[in-house]
């Protein structure tokens, strides 16, 4: 008889009575709901941080295009190209990490994808024109409907300057402004900026007019 009571008492020193076990399964639940519910609420609200907003797109793209397109360069061997949903054009980038990693000359291309309403920015080191391989391609304005870009340029026969649809560079040459135009999806009314380009102004066009 002493034995049982002995085992009985050194069974209740190492495990659970009957309460104790009720009581953690009762509050297990409400712990577990109480830290699911934290855990998920803070995965939506660092999502929604994630998310960019239209402002916040818009305001990328104008920083990028200003940095980009004021840093344009005259060049021989990369060409400006422009034309109404694409252009091209030599400015500094990122030279590639193999190379040193430091910023060098290269192409920078923007062109609008009409499929996926997107406009999007590619860029190639020097390393990678000469060996016409694929550039790095990111998203630059997102949920656009259209887009355009025009070209404020000398016009050779007139000796004015004025807006045209396309340019080719040739010997080096740049426009002296680049305008895009385009359309947001969830907005009917169109968005103009102008971004001017310190290069497309030569001292040889200083005796022709603006019309």
């Amino acid at each position: 008889m002493s034995i049982n009571r002995t085992r009985h008492k050194h069974f209740n020193r190492l495990g659970f009575s009957l309460v104790e076990l009720l009581l953690v399964l009762t509050l297990a639940p409400v712990i577990f709901f109480a830290v699911y519910s934290n855990f998920s609420t803070g995965v939506r609200l660092w999502k929604r941080i994630q998310v960019p907003t239209p402002q916040e797109d818009v305001l990328i793209f104008y920083e990028k295009s200003v940095k980009d397109i004021q840093n344009t360069m005259r060049s021989k061997q990369i060409s400006y190209f422009g034309e109404k949903d694409r252009i091209s054009f030599c400015a500094g980038v990122e030279a590639d990490k193999a190379l040193g990693g430091a910023r060098g000359i290269g192409q920078i291309t923007y062109y609008y994808d009409d499929f996926k309403k997107i406009l999007f920015r590619e860029v190639k080191d020097y390393s990678q024109l000469y060996r016409d391989a694929a550039g790095s391609v990111a998203p630059l304005l997102r949920d656009i409907s259209s887009v355009e870009f025009s070209f404020f340029a000398l016009n050779l026969s007139s000796h004015e300057y004025e807006w045209k649809d396309d340019f080719s560079g040739k010997g080096g040459n740049v426009p002296t402004a680049v305008r895009i135009r385009y359309v947001a999806k969830d907005s009917p009314k169109p968005v103009t900026e102008t971004f001017f380009i310190p290069t497309g102004w030569a001292a040889k066009d200083k005796g022709a007019s603006a019309s």
